[in-house]
Order: C-alpha cells, then structure tokens, then sequence
C-alpha cells in the first residue's frame, strides 16, 4: 500500500511539474510580417498567414479594407526578410541568393546571386532609401567586410574591406548599419570586446571619412538601426532591447545619449525631428534635435484583441507610422495604428477591432 501510495504521490507530482511548464510557455502570437506602405501611402503591404498558407495582404490605409491577398508559397528553403521601400517587392534568403518576390503576383521576379551565405542578408542587411541599394555585412573566418549590392543586376557595385589597415584583437562584430539620404554614405557600427564605435564611410571616395567612438555596450544587444536625418546633420543609433538612444551631430563631431531606454521604434520625421516610440511607457515622443525640446503624447498600446508591439513601419516621405497589432489570433492580423509622426498623435485605427 505505501508503495501504491508512493506511486500515485509521483504520479501526481509529474502532473503538477508538467502543468507549470506549460502553463509557463506563452501563447503563439502573430503580427503583420515585413509592412510597407505604397508610394503614395494610399496601400499598406505585408505578409501574413503562416509558413505553410502565406500571403501578401493589401489594404487600403484610410479604411483598412483588404484589397487583395495573394498565395506565397513558402518552403524552408525560402524565407522573407524584407519589403523593398517602394512598396512593390519582398527579399527573401534562399540557398542561391537573395529573391527578389513580387507583391502583387507572389512570383519570384529573380533571384541576386549574393551572397554566399544568405543568412548574412536575413540578419545584418539595411536597403537605401529608394531600395536600389541593399548594404550586407558579411563576416567570415575569411572576411570581414560589407558588400553593396545592386538589388537589380544582384552584382556587387563596391566592397568595404573592414580589416583593412586596421589592428584588431578581435575580430569586430558589425552592429549595425544605415545608408545617408541620397545614399552617398554609409554608416556602420563596430562592436569589439567593450568597446564600440561609428564610422562613416564615403561611397564615391571608397574612402572611410570619419569615425567615433560611442557609449561602450553594457551587454551584446540586438542589430542596431541607424538612421540619417534628411538634412544630414545627425545620426540616430537604436536598438529595441538597449538602454539608451545615440544622438551622433557629424557638424560638431559630438556623441549624445538620449534617456529614452527600450524604444520600440526612434526615426527622423519631415522635419529631422526624432519619434520615438516606447510602449513599455504607453508614450510617443518628438525629440527637437536642434533644440532639445520634447513633446511627449500618451497612446494606449494594449486593447481587447491584442497590444501594438509587431512591426513597425515608416512611409517613404516619413510622415506616418503604422504599428501592427501583435495578437493570438491570426486572422485578425490586418489591425494597424497610424501616427503622425510630426506631432505623435494617432491618425486613425484601421482593421478588425
């Protein structure tokens, strides 16, 4: 009887073990992939759906009504990493190159022969701002370098040599990456041991033109994104999981941290003004970067299906922000939030509520 007992005792403890673990594992949610606006910020395009019954989802931005979906079919071998900035294609890694996805059709239009490790693209890769362009760190035992290449021909136009006439004692890691305006620049993070620095790099010189160093990193955070103001005054580093935003001012050569920690998104309005986006403060704040004046507007992340915490996008003329609805189910995907990105202030809800 004792060892009955035992037994069932055992019993039920495996139960209880196996209930917490999962209990303790989140729930499955889902989000818009990859959004994009049209060129006239009349469309919103994303990929929804799962791995197995993808599709390309457009709608209207003013109503939200869906206005097309078509089938992508997807594979282990094919995985989208990104929306090209004119609205009209997806890339995506596969074992030859870098594929290149009509939206309106989901047919691979073709496929760049680049690079040899298509991971690189999925992870550490950033498109000029009218997508011609797409920037690759490419980092091997054999190489360290950062490939651009013409998201066209798939032929790779320039090679910055990242050992080049310097002396490491480690190898660097790229952090992050970001294209000037009229894409005559190239900024890019280093990050080695503790210590971390911006260079800039002059594309029709082929010639490094500056570098600084930055705050030294408390920890190795995600891929950082660095943007240009229009004007091309000032630099903004950020990363969703780092304390902290860089304020880099290339005038004066100056380095400033921004007090804003775990911003969901930080980009530059019309007016080279910064947005940032933090929804673990429900807040959206203008940041003047000539004046350091701060607006600041309240917005409710969380509601009834979901919260605003998927991807976030940036119309092409920087006036508009979309914040896709992260939410358990998948059918109701096509829940966006428009925001102003002068003034912080929701434009509109769009999508099932």
């Amino acid at each position: 009887m004792k060892n009955k007992a035992l037994a069932t005792n055992i019993a039920f403890l495996i139960l209880f073990l196996l209930s917490q673990t999962t209990s303790a594992v989140p729930p499955q949610t889902f989000s818009a992939m990859h959004p994009v606006f049209s060129k006239n910020n009349a469309q919103l395009i994303y990929l929804g759906g799962n791995r197995n019954q993808a599709e390309i989802i457009k709608i209207d931005s003013a109503t939200g009504k869906i206005l097309k979906t078509t089938p992508l079919k997807l594979s282990n071998n094919l995985s989208p990493f990104a929306a090209t900035p004119d609205g009209f294609k997806f890339l995506a890694t596969t074992p030859k190159g870098i594929a290149v996805i009509h939206n309106g059709t989901g047919k691979v239009l073709r496929t760049l022969p680049y690079p040899s490790n298509a991971n690189d693209a999925h992870y550490s890769s950033v498109q000029s701002r009218d997508g011609v362009i797409l920037g690759v760190a490419s980092l091997t035992p054999q190489a360290r370098r950062i490939d651009l290449v013409h998201t066209g021909s798939g032929k790779i136009v320039h090679s910055v040599d990242l050992l080049k006439g310097e002396k490491w004692t480690r190898y660097p890691k790229v952090k992050g990456l970001g294209f000037s305006y009229d894409r005559r620049l190239l900024a890019y993070e280093f990050q080695s041991l503790n210590k971390a620095s911006l260079h800039l790099y002059d594309i029709y010189k082929k010639k490094e033109i500056f570098r600084v160093d930055l705050p030294a990193p408390i920890r190795d955070h995600n891929f950082t994104e660095i943007k240009f103001s229009k004007n091309g005054q000032f630099l903004v580093l950020s990363a969703a999981d780092k304390k902290g935003i860089t304020l880099v001012n290339l005038h004066n050569q100056s380095v400033h941290t921004l007090n804003y920690d775990y911003s969901d998104f930080v980009g530059f309005n019309p007016d080279d003004k910064l947005i940032i986006v933090q929804s673990h403060k429900n807040r959206i704040s203008i940041f003047n970067t000539q004046t350091g004046q701060v607006t600041s507007q309240p917005f409710k992340f969380q509601n009834h299906n979901g919260r605003y915490t998927g991807a976030i996008t940036q119309s092409a003329d920087r006036s508009i922000l979309a914040l896709a609805i992260r939410i358990m189910d998948p059918s109701k995907i096509n829940q966006l939030a428009l925001i102003n990105t002068r003034t912080g202030q929701l434009l509109r809800r769009i999508g099932q509520q």
